[in-house]
């Protein structure tokens, strides 16, 4: 049986987990930087908070 669980092993701190529902059209980029300033930046203005994210994914 599939349970949709995915269990990180190692590296987990270099990995993006995102817990909440997913659309059935999929996540945008904006939905993901909305999520990612929510919990990392929630004082930055949205355009910061996405670069901070696209070079978080860059490195």
């Amino acid at each position: 049986m599939v349970s949709n669980e995915v269990e990180i092993v190692r590296n987990a701190e270099n990995c993006l987990v995102y817990r909440g529902p997913l659309p059935v059209q999929g996540l945008t980029w904006r939905q993901i930087v909305t999520w990612w300033q929510a919990l990392h930046m929630p004082d930055a203005e949205e355009p910061e908070a996405a670069d901070a994210l696209y070079r978080r994914q860059y490195r």
